[in-house]
């Protein structure tokens, strides 16, 4: 839940150029979305699954670490008008070079992305020791 946002904004930004998603954070970096996981997540919490509202929580804590106040036309679209900044218009490569040396260059980037690659690796190793692992990835329960 807290990668969804990017699970689904990124590959927009990179395969929808014409959508103006140049920064990654669309649609799904919104509070709308947020919003919209929340209630969806609080009508499935009342029928006794509470899987989608972590995965609400989560995706709107993705917002707080992403520091989506300093977007505020995203974070609070469609208030400012329905279209999203746009930061240039460059073909699939291009994006996805500058991606690259971003995620090479800036400590702001890569610093989060080594930890959450780590704790991910962790997680697996726990889960795959415990002999759990086939039990998550087919149900999504963790029992560790």
């Amino acid at each position: 839940g807290s990668m969804l946002p990017d699970i689904i904004d990124k590959p927009l930004g990179l395969l929808a150029p014409w959508l103006g998603l140049g920064t990654g954070r669309g649609i799904a970096h919104t509070l709308v979305f947020a919003l919209f996981l929340l209630a969806l997540g609080l009508w499935f919490y009342r029928t006794g699954r509470s899987g989608l509202l972590y995965m609400a929580l989560a995706s709107a804590g993705h917002l707080v670490l992403d520091r989506m106040w300093q977007m505020p036309r995203v974070l609070f679209w469609p208030l400012f008008g329905f279209a999203f900044p746009v930061v240039g218009r460059h073909g699939f490569l291009a994006q996805l070079l500058a991606w690259w040396h971003t995620l090479w260059t800036n400590p702001g980037v890569f610093v989060p992305e080594i930890l959450g690659a780590v704790i991910l690796a962790l997680f697996a190793a726990r889960l795959r020791q415990r002999g759990v692992w086939g039990e998550f990835i087919s149900t999504g329960a963790i029992r560790i």
